[in-house]
């Protein structure tokens, strides 16, 4: 069985249904430019074959309730009253921080039932968190049909890890998350954001 039949079954056991949709984004590893993507330098990543997969199916009401197969845990918040989970970031904060910059920007979104599961590993500097950021980001996008290019969604995703979860990061993560592709690296410029894929 693929890791998308197994999400949709973790889906179907959690939410009763089958998910509308099956998302992914990407880990990283930084080829060249350690620690330079927050000095405005040059980084060269390049995305991996490990990924968060989130499936989602859209709900009629303000409501987003995630599952981590993972984890093995759930979490609910509306739309109306975002906040974090606790002192410590967890792994529904970084689903959480996404949902209040989307609509601190003036994105109308609506509520959500999401499987997350990822085998990016955690704390093990191949980007996790920029991943479950673009997987979410993804998610909402697709299941609102949202004006979002890939540039301002890496942007939107670095903002949530700042502001929201609390961790100071550069663009090199979410970026190499929302526009990698297969057999290249992305040469990076930070200051500018211009981007040449190799």
């Amino acid at each position: 069985m693929n890791r998308n039949d197994t999400l949709t079954q973790h889906f179907a056991r959690a939410f009763d249904g089958k998910p509308d949709l099956i998302v992914r984004a990407p880990g990283r590893v930084n080829l060249i430019g350690e620690h330079t993507d927050y000095n405005d330098g040059f980084v060269l990543p390049m995305a991996i074959d490990y990924d968060i997969r989130i499936a989602a199916r859209a709900r009629p009401d303000r409501m987003v309730r995630l599952y981590s197969a993972d984890l093995d845990k759930h979490d609910t918040f509306s739309l109306d009253d975002v906040r974090r989970v606790g002192e410590k970031p967890t792994w529904a904060d970084y689903v959480r921080g996404v949902a209040d910059v989307l609509q601190c920007e003036g994105y109308t979104l609506r509520g959500m039932d999401a499987a997350i599961s990822g085998n990016v590993p955690r704390a093990a500097g191949l980007s996790s968190s920029a991943a479950m950021e673009l997987a979410a980001i993804t998610a909402f996008h697709r299941l609102n049909a949202l004006a979002l290019d890939p540039v301002r969604a890496a942007l939107l995703g670095q903002r949530a890890e700042n502001e929201f979860v609390g961790m100071r990061c550069g663009i090199m993560d979410q970026f190499i998350s929302s526009l990698g592709k297969a057999d290249h690296a992305l040469l990076i410029d930070c200051r500018s954001l211009g981007y040449e894929l190799v």
